[in-house]
């Protein structure tokens, strides 16, 4: 991928650290890579576990064309905000 977001700190220096030779780029937080993708970006897949992937989900779902979601939960318990934001944002 050109773009991983990586919400848990320690996880993201591991990754960053084990990846530093690739050219990809690798963010911590959401307002990191808004400033580096200004533009929406083709793809985005969602694997969070549990309800805590619900706020990036929705976070992210502006600044994408498509999104993917493996994550049951999110989708059971906030399916309408989710729906919501993408037909707000022409998200498919």
């Amino acid at each position: 991928p050109k773009n991983v977001l990586i919400f848990d700190k320690k996880k993201y220096l591991l990754f960053t650290n084990q990846n530093s030779n690739k050219k990809m780029n690798i963010f911590n937080n959401v307002d990191d890579f808004k400033k580096k993708n200004p533009k929406k970006v083709d793809y985005t897949m969602c694997a969070i576990s549990g309800l805590e992937g619900l706020n990036p989900i929705l976070n992210l779902i502006s600044l994408s064309k498509k999104i993917a979601i493996a994550n049951k939960e999110s989708i059971i318990c906030g399916w309408n905000l989710i729906k919501n934001t993408a037909k707000k944002n022409a998200v498919l």
